[in-house]
């Protein structure tokens, strides 16, 4: 079995949370605010093995709303992906170096959070997810796209796909969601195998 020492918040003095000292952050406020799936990426930034986090209300706001958004860009993302207006002109994929591109990086990413997911180094595969899908997918290969959309759908919906089975440890209620969007699935995301790299 391997065990699994994460450290524990504190305020940003070193100090434990105590309601006398009235230091501490109500998860429900969190929740309230950001989401419950923005609130587990944000303690997750802090998931270094061993090592306590120093936060406050303030820091913990700033990286909710980043999750929120994060969220956000990953609903509009499925949105294009999932357009059934473009699926339904697929006949077959020609594919380009960017496509190409993409699932090269798409193989680095899932070697690389699994490996952290291994080491139970959380806070390093949120970064990693974070990183691939707002600035590799979005940025970078989503605009690419654009002019060639309908060659490019098979691929749009395989990443998409492997990125929601990836991130669904640590955002497990809309990544199930947007899962549930697709034409082809299991009952569940969970039902889903591991994406594996070659």
């Amino acid at each position: 079995k391997t065990m699994f020492f994460h450290g524990m918040l504190r305020d940003l003095e070193g100090r434990k949370f105590s309601k006398s000292l009235g230091n501490g952050i109500d998860p429900l406020y969190l929740i309230g605010n950001w989401g419950v799936d923005a609130t587990r990426m944000a303690l997750y930034t802090y998931s270094i093995p061993g090592r306590d986090g120093r936060v406050s209300k303030a820091s913990m706001d700033e990286r909710g709303k980043n999750f929120r958004n994060f969220g956000t860009k990953l609903r509009n993302i499925a949105r294009y992906v999932l357009d059934l207006s473009q699926r339904s002109k697929v006949k077959s994929q020609k594919f380009n170096k960017d496509d190409e591109w993409i699932m090269v990086e798409l193989e680095k990413t899932i070697k690389q959070v699994t490996n952290y997911l291994e080491h139970l180094e959380l806070h390093l595969a949120t970064d990693e997810l974070y990183e691939f899908v707002w600035h590799k997918f979005a940025d970078k290969y989503i605009e690419s796209t654009k002019g060639r959309r309908v060659d490019a759908q098979p691929t749009l919906d395989h990443v998409l796909k492997q990125v929601l089975i990836l991130l669904h440890p640590f955002m497990p209620f809309l990544t199930e969601e947007l899962y549930q969007k697709f034409e082809v699935k299991q009952k569940s995301i969970m039902q889903e195998q591991w994406p594996s790299s070659s």
